[in-house]
């Protein structure tokens, strides 16, 4: 499977941010709650299936924790 990922052109549209403004677009995604990655030039990578809606693989999640009741005796 080949991940696509959006163009950085597509990626100003949707933040309002200029290309060379990696840290002000990651800024905005993080603001929209869009999932991404940086890569190590600073620039946001963002899969194209997040905001097509498509289904993507769901990251782990903490096991919730219970409180311990019986330290409270």
């Amino acid at each position: 499977m080949m991940l696509t990922f959006v163009s950085q052109e597509e990626l100003a549209e949707l933040t309002g941010k200029q290309p060379n403004q990696n840290a002000a677009q990651v800024r905005a995604l993080k603001i929209m709650g869009i999932a991404h990655w940086v890569r190590p030039d600073g620039r946001p990578m963002v899969l194209r299936s997040t905001l097509e809606g498509a289904p993507r693989p769901n990251p782990k999640r903490k096991s919730e924790t219970e409180p311990n009741f019986e330290t409270l005796t």
